[in-house]
């Protein structure tokens, strides 16, 4: 017998005390709290326990009442995927590389994820069904990092016997389920009323939307989801309840970022990054979620300032697991509590097809924002949304009938911005009136300018190197195998780069022999900002042209070509210019390259000079999704073929 040389009481002990471990690490897991994130997408704190009038949402009211509402949580990024990625690292995404919306840049491994973290816990780690995180390893990992990543939803799937971490999700007011064809069916199940429950005409309308019939109706569409929205979370609680679990999770309620309407969604204002944010923790577990009042308090609200990258640390410590370092955020709850910052940091980068870059800093009251593409207007043709709502194509028909005299409140939405803007949310919380220029608040606006860049320095963001160029600096055959890894390296120097951004942005032509000389910069991103502020200035000298031509000719960076033919164009040779940008376009294997080009193409303003035919051919190219860019996939389906719809107007650029 195998074991007849071991005493039997030997074996009795061994036993007794494998149990006696066994039997400790489940009391220890068990005196653990669940952690449930109840989601929904799309929508600002458009609900009735935020005082919304023309909102019904019983069950979130009542919920509201036995939890902490805050209100003054934000989205980090006003679209789904980029917010995603930093709730799943607690990190920022304009810091990992995951800011470009629609992308798949790899990301390190040392780079934390909280459902990692909680399974080397103990826990059960399960999301039904959202798992869009904007990044190539992170998407083919889930597997990995959770215990359950797709399949029905159902709170009679999570575990008794030990604690558990779930995220549910509804997509029923994502901007996608107001078509035509997404409120027919839902008026066939009778999910939502046939016609509105607020009569369009009664809808009160934000003071940046035209009074148009189409904007009317799709905000009342709106609100009818967000009401259907509250029923579905209702029964997720209510569920929650019959499996007995109520009283041992905590839960959280908020919406992957603001929206749903043009204006808000994807764009940097307020609009598009406030969220509601609502947590419940029931008696058992209220010790670990105290406030600064030293207890927790059902049914009260909280002013502080709370973000994204904060909520993966704050479960974390709430459940007496170490957060990891490298994460970014704050505590915001439990005994573990942070102090609340001065500010918090948001950012805009490229919307699927469309380049641009912004970054905003809050201290809840005053919300600046920083425009480093001002060129770029925010009613960009072709975007997402007007593809999908009645409302954004019914703004722009509107606008362009008479684009001279339209009123500048409701036109500034397809214009140029400004360099900079400074808002006050409590007289102005729709952000109509820029008060950039205002004297009373000079001292303020430098104050969370410098507090904006100093962060943008700390975090090393990467928005400041043109994404077509992150993959002349990292991949398998180089020094650095992820932006993030260059971004963290003396090869980035971000305070140089910072700088050349800032002045050129500002489009000073007092400052063109500054940009001139930013032209001959060793570094290539300088040279690429010193490009952008000629193209901005746009003076026509032989001098320039040259300068321009020399780095069109000689630029081993296509990202520093495209820019300079796009200067060029403006600046008195768009022959030349155009010719440098169809060799750009037709580039081999490189679709961020073609992006930028195309982009390049209409704000240089030789799109014109591309027959409908050619458009036809490059929107018909079959690029793999096997391609070693991974923005390959989105490519296919981008600038190209949406062009043809509105061909031959150019898109809407002053």
């Amino acid at each position: 017998m195998i074991f007849s040389f071991i005493d039997k009481a030997t074996i009795a002990l061994v036993i007794a005390f494998s149990l006696r471990l066994t039997s400790a690490y489940t009391e220890e897991l068990s005196d653990r709290p669940n952690i449930l994130w109840l989601v929904c997408e799309d929508i600002s704190p458009h609900l009735g326990c935020y005082g919304d009038q023309q909102a019904h949402t019983p069950y979130l009211d009542k919920f509201a009442a036995e939890g902490v509402r805050f209100t003054r949580a934000y989205a980090n990024s006003p679209v789904c995927a980029v917010a995603r990625s930093a709730l799943l690292t607690g990190m920022h995404s304009s810091s990992i590389g995951t800011q470009h919306m629609r992308s798949r840049p790899m990301v390190p491994d040392s780079i934390p994820l909280y459902p990692r973290v909680f399974k080397q816990a103990g826990y059960y780690c399960y999301n039904g069904q959202k798992t869009d995180y904007n990044s190539a390893n992170h998407e083919a990992d889930k597997d990995e990092f959770w215990d359950v990543s797709r399949g029905q939803q159902s709170i009679s799937r999570l575990p008794k016997e030990r604690p558990f971490l779930a995220v549910f999700n509804t997509a029923v007011t994502h901007e996608g389920q107001i078509r035509s064809d997404r409120e027919e069916s839902y008026t066939m199940t009778g999910q939502i009323p046939e016609s509105p429950r607020i009569p369009p005409e009664e809808i009160q309308l934000p003071p940046y939307h035209p009074d148009l019939p189409e904007i009317r109706y799709d905000w009342a569409r709106f609100y009818d989801q967000i009401t259907l929205m509250d029923s579905i979370v209702g029964a997720w609680l209510d569920d929650l309840e019959k499996e007995g679990l109520a009283e041992n999770t905590i839960v959280f309620f908020y919406s992957d970022h603001g929206g749903m309407l043009s204006r808000s969604k994807r764009f940097i204002f307020n609009g598009g990054t406030q969220v509601p944010l609502v947590v419940r923790v029931p008696k058992k577990w209220q010790h670990l979620a105290a406030f600064d009042s030293g207890k927790y308090i059902a049914g009260s609200v909280n002013d502080e300032l709370v973000q994204f990258v904060d909520f993966p640390k704050t479960i974390l410590s709430m459940v007496g697991v170490q957060p990891p370092e490298l994460m970014q955020g704050r505590v915001f709850m439990g005994s573990g509590k942070e102090p609340p910052p001065p500010f918090l940091y948001l950012y805009r980068d490229r919307q699927n097809d469309r380049y641009d870059f912004s970054r905003a800093v809050t201290d809840g009251r005053y919300y600046l924002i920083r425009n480093f593409m001002p060129h770029r207007p925010r009613g960009q043709e072709p975007e997402h949304g007007y593809n999908v709502h009645r409302n954004w194509r019914a703004w722009r028909d509107w606008y362009l009938k008479n684009p001279k005299v339209a009123d500048p409140v409701y036109s500034r939405f397809f214009k140029p911005k400004p360099v900079l803007e400074f808002y006050d949310l409590e007289s102005d919380p729709w952000q109509i009136n820029n008060l950039a220029s205002h004297a009373d608040h000079r001292e303020r606006i430098a104050t969370m300018e410098d507090a904006l860049y100093d962060w943008m320095m700390k975090t090393r963001d990467t928005g400041l190197i043109p994404e077509p160029m992150w993959y002349d600096f990292v991949g398998d055959e180089k020094p650095f195998k992820t932006i993030y890894d260059y971004a963290q390296s003396d090869e980035f120097p971000v305070d140089r780069v910072l700088e050349a951004a800032n002045v050129a942005s500002k489009a000073d032509p007092d400052l063109l022999s500054t940009y001139l000389e930013m032209l001959g910069d060793r570094h290539s991103l300088v040279r690429h900002w010193a490009a952008y502020g000629i193209f901005l200035v746009g003076e026509n000298t032989p001098g320039i042209q040259d300068a321009l031509r020399q780095v069109i000719n000689g630029d081993a960076h296509s990202a520093n070509r495209t820019m300079a033919a796009q200067a060029l164009a403006r600046c008195g040779d768009p022959d030349t210019a155009f010719k440098a940008l169809m060799e750009e376009v037709n580039a081999e294997k490189d679709e961020y390259k073609r992006l930028l080009a195309i982009n390049a193409l209409q704000y240089g303003r030789v799109d014109d000079r591309v027959s409908r035919e050619q458009w036809e051919v490059l929107a018909e190219k079959k690029w793999s999704k096997e391609s070693p860019d991974p923005l390959a996939w989105v490519f296919r389906r981008s600038i190209p073929a949406y062009t043809l719809e509105i061909w031959p107007r150019r898109m809407i650029v002053e």
